[in-house]
């Protein structure tokens, strides 16, 4: 990696995830305790997301698997997950309370009702976001009468506008990842670029006897390819080729 790692610029210092999470709960709380709200609940990814820092990876297709009910008291919030990340999330648990749900919404009313009972909130003011599937926000509400339900979405997004000292870290951490990646994808790609004749498309005789012909450059991504002597590192900056039939892109043997 020292060819690559020559062109990336230093990074910013590491964010305690912990403390964002803690500090995002501190707003979330106070605010909901302003509005008198005893919980949120939620289906609705990057809610889920902010308020309980889960999922990192979204390894569902389908975004309303993941949900959670966030309590204004402090206790840690549940989770609901789909039965296709049951495996992972109830062998790591990072929260004690997390529910399997069924593979159909059209059967959570049933279970969510059930957590909300077990937390006490069948009478109890609960914010429910109304960016989730129009379908399950009413049978929620058709299913639990009893409940205050009131929708939670202009408040989330008042929640989530003011961002926490390592939210703001976490973003400028993140851009400068980014911004050290295109520079260097960049920088790889000019030079060996600089180093082929100008003045028209060049055609190449790869391994294979398939020719490959220059169509375009930009910064594309670093990936791993096998050659016989073993598995290398490639940067894939971008320089668009066409040959065997199709378009790709390729490194132009650029081990880093």
């Amino acid at each position: 990696m020292g060819t690559f790692l020559g062109y990336v610029e230093p990074t910013r210092p590491l964010i305690d995830w912990q403390l964002l999470q803690d500090l995002r709960w501190k707003r979330a709380r106070e605010m909901m305790d302003k509005e008198g709200i005893d919980a949120v609940l939620t289906n609705v990814v990057d809610n889920v997301s902010y308020l309980t820092g889960w999922p990192r990876f979204r390894t569902s297709v389908y975004p309303g698997s993941y949900g959670t009910l966030f309590l204004r008291e402090q206790k840690d919030p549940v989770i609901f997950c789909s039965e296709g990340d049951a495996g992972g999330v109830l062998k790591d648990r990072f929260y004690p309370d997390i529910r399997v749900m069924p593979p159909t919404q059209t059967l959570w009313p049933e279970p969510l009702g059930k957590a909300l009972a077990d937390y006490g909130l069948l009478k109890q003011k609960v914010g429910l976001d109304n960016r989730m599937q129009a379908s399950l926000y009413n049978a929620v509400v058709k299913a639990l009468p009893g409940v205050n339900f009131v929708n939670v979405t202009p408040l989330l997004n008042k929640i989530r506008a003011v961002k926490n000292a390592e939210e703001i870290k976490a973003y400028e951490h993140t851009v400068s990842l980014v911004e050290s990646g295109i520079n260097a994808s960049i920088k790889a790609a000019a030079e060996s670029w600089s180093r082929r004749p100008r003045g028209g498309a060049r055609s190449d005789r790869r391994p294979g006897g398939i020719q490959w012909i220059p169509l375009g450059i930009c910064p594309h991504g670093l990936d791993r390819r096998h050659t016989d002597a073993g598995t290398k590192a490639h940067l894939s900056y971008g320089v668009r080729v066409a040959g065997g039939g199709q378009g790709h892109y390729e490194a132009w043997d650029q081990d880093v």
